[in-house]
């Protein structure tokens, strides 16, 4: 006999791989069109038994594919499957109404792929009134598949409450599989399977299950990652039970919730209304909703990681601001405790400071009530559970002590940070007594560790001052240049840790918001905006550290400024919207200069340029030599700057007061930095400008390698 044929009109090389690969083993024969016109000459040249149809193509869509073979005498008869990614209800009604025989939705299984392709080529073969009730059937509960999916679609964009939105979910797998009971469970950090959301089950049931990967049909979808359907458990030698006892439900299916190919959790669907048995349909329907399920559990995580960062990151403001403000070491220390025990609601904190002569921890500041037992106690390092965390440099838990004889047993529960800088042990921050006997848990951890960053960067600062005077002081820029710069590099450091989660958790937050979401998506873009600003800032400030200790080294080569004004331009994707025009000479001599540091003058100035000027308006970059210097210069047609701002325009942290200022943001440290780099090459720098109609800066490079030295 022969092999039936089946024409797959497909743009999606890898999907078509996949189909013909499984059609193939099935033993079909394929045949290939790329695009709708192709689609429809094959199949009149061809005449295959079946047509697998996808729907967005170029040129011709698969819907008018479909509309111009049903109306042709000559191809009418040849079924058509749509394979879509398309969800809505009205696009099936719409290929249903064409004429299609069935509507698969992508992603698919190649098993039931093959099976809905067999039925239909059995049922083109058999009387036309065998297959009519079965089939309207299954389009309706195709239809209503389709409907539940964008029920959910729109529940995650307006539910913000986690619990109820997976509640929703496993109502509306309930309902399209007219299933009775089912359940939601989540892994918790121990790996176990807990009841989140059901439907049918008696309290006590979902609050004393738990399931371990691995065992039972839950633990083993959960452990294998793929989704299981059972037509009847005790006959199931899977999982038939020692004892005579008997499963209350017959036929199930439970389907893993992945994320990024993780596992997080499992959707158990038991018993149909009407008795009988779950099919591939459902198997697929449940599949897609159980991903929802997945996709919202994995966001409300993103969000409440997000909340986490941005309160470290509120705690690293606030101790700044401190710090700024010019208050004394102790009321720093305790504002930092007080901070800490509001964060993770515990009642006591302690800030256990590192006696190096002693290699002892004692108590240099404490928030909250303490007993006698903790009053003057030192704590060897090695020693006790403190003593041997601060040793080993490891965070603390303790919420029993197990009949453990430890100096610190006075306290309830505690968490504990070490407070480390460069491999030297500072200290040791401790919080304690959780409110309301509760049990302190690895969140309160994170949250200390956040904050205990900021401690030792007031910890470190301490060490700085104390070592350049005895009197507490603001450090001066200069008095000690290593001391100084080691400081900045440790705040950065601590700094950029919360920024980049920041900026990384609100990145993927908008990319998975929905436009129909637009004030939640706005809120994400300014808490996005506002810490690639500060770190921004940071990148700056430790720029400018470096520059005034003298810490970044001269590589002088002879370099062609037109190259670096090309590769700076070519960087400066940001410039695109302007028109920007060079002005150099075709005969320019090599200057002897930096390459790196000429281009992060340039980058700064073409930056501030464009931060001041409409894309319409001209940025402009000449370059002119003269016998001892060249004199680069960037030219805007932007606000300009009045006279008495220009003299302080290069000075550190200034802007000028006006309101185009509180629009663009910046830190106030661009052209200070192009000050520094061009004096660095012994060059000088400069800006003319009028109000209203623009300004120009330039920088000089002197001629010759002995000028820079």
């Amino acid at each position: 006999m022969a092999m039936e044929k089946i024409l797959i009109i497909d743009d999606e090389p890898a999907i078509v791989e996949l189909v013909e690969a499984k059609l193939r083993t099935s033993g079909y024969e394929t045949l290939v069109a790329t695009d709708g016109r192709a689609g429809i000459e094959a199949a009149r040249a061809l005449n295959p038994g079946l047509i697998l149809l996808d729907i967005l193509m170029p040129e011709i869509d698969g819907f008018e594919v479909c509309r111009r073979l049903k109306a042709d005498k000559e191809t009418i008869g040849i079924p058509i499957i749509f394979l879509s990614g398309k969800l809505l209800e009205r696009d099936v009604v719409k290929g249903l109404e064409l004429g299609a025989e069935d509507y698969i939705i992508k992603p698919f299984s190649p098993r039931e792929l093959v099976a809905r392709v067999k039925h239909i080529l059995d049922s083109k073969a058999a009387p036309k009134q065998t297959r009519s009730a079965p089939f309207l059937a299954h389009l309706e509960q195709k239809i209503e598949a389709l409907s539940a999916l964008q029920n959910v679609s729109a529940a995650m964009n307006a539910m913000r409450d986690l619990d109820e939105l997976r509640q929703y979910i496993l109502e509306q797998a309930l309902d399209v599989a007219r299933a009775k009971t089912g359940s939601l469970m989540i892994l918790d950090p121990d790996g176990d399977l807990r009841i989140a959301n059901a439907r049918g089950l008696n309290r006590k049931i979902i609050e004393q299950t738990r399931i371990k990967r691995g065992e039972g049909i839950s633990g083993s979808v959960a452990s294998i990652g793929e989704p299981l359907l059972i037509t009847n458990i005790e006959e199931d030698n899977r999982f038939r039970r020692p004892s005579d006892v008997k499963y209350e439900t017959r036929s199930l299916v439970c389907v893993p919730l992945k994320v990024r190919d993780k596992t997080i959790g499992v959707l158990n669907v038991n018993n149909k209304e009407s008795g009988d048995i779950f099919n591939q349909d459902d198997l697929e329907i449940l599949t897609l909703l159980a991903n929802q399920a997945a996709v919202a559990t994995e966001n409300a995580d993103l969000y409440k990681r997000m909340e986490a960062n941005l309160a470290e990151y509120k705690s690293l403001r606030t101790a700044i601001d401190t710090a700024l403000e010019g208050h004394s070491l102790a009321e720093m220390f305790k504002g930092l405790l007080n901070q800490a025990t509001d964060i993770t609601e515990g009642t006591v904190g302690l800030l256990w400071l590192n006696d190096e002569t002693t290699d002892e921890l004692y108590i240099a500041s404490t928030v909250g009530r303490l007993t006698d037992e903790l009053s003057g106690i030192r704590v060897p390092l090695g020693k006790g559970v403190l003593g041997k965390a601060a040793k080993s440099n490891q965070a603390l838990i303790v919420n029993d002590w197990n009949g453990q004889d430890d100096s610190l047993r006075a306290l309830n529960n505690l968490i504990g940070q070490p407070l480390t800088a460069d491999s030297t042990l500072l200290g040791f921050i401790t919080i304690a007594d959780k409110a309301r006997g509760a049990r302190f848990d690895p969140e309160d951890l994170s949250s200390l560790r956040g904050l205990s960053t900021e401690m030792v960067s007031v910890l470190y600062t301490s060490r700085v001052v104390s070592a350049q005077n005895a009197k507490e002081e603001p450090c001066r820029a200069g008095s000690s240049p290593d001391k100084i710069s080691e400081f900045c590099s440790v705040v950065a450091h601590e700094l950029r840790e919360p920024l980049t989660s920041i900026c990384g958790f609100s990145e993927m937050l908008i990319d998975s918001t929905g436009e129909e979401d637009r004030e939640a998506k706005r809120y994400l873009e300014v808490i996005n905006r506002e810490a690639t600003r500060m770190s921004k800032l940071i990148e700056d400030l430790l720029n400018i550290s470096k520059l005034e200790t003298g810490q970044f080294a001269l590589d002088l080569r002879p370099v062609s400024l037109a190259e670096v004004v090309a590769e700076t331009l070519d960087k400066m994707t940001q410039l695109s919207p302007y028109k920007v025009e060079t002005e150099i000479p075709a005969d320019l001599s090599p200057a002897i200069v930096d390459r790196d540091k000429i281009s992060q003058i340039l980058i700064n100035l073409l930056n501030n340029a464009a931060n001041y000027s409409k894309p319409d308006q001209p940025i402009k970059i000449a370059v002119a030599e003269e016998p001892d210097q060249f004199i680069v210069s960037v030219t805007d047609s932007g606000i300009g700057i009045a006279s008495e701002d220009q003299k302080r325009v290069f000075n550190k942290f200034f802007r000028a007061d006006v309101p185009l200022n509180k629009e663009v943001g910046g830190t106030g440290l661009g052209l200070a930095i192009v000050r520094y780099l061009a004096r660095q090459q012994s060059g000088k720098v400069g800006v003319t400008s009028t109000p209203g109609e623009g300004s120009t800066f330039w920088f000089t490079l002197p001629k010759g390698i002995n000028q820079h030295t």
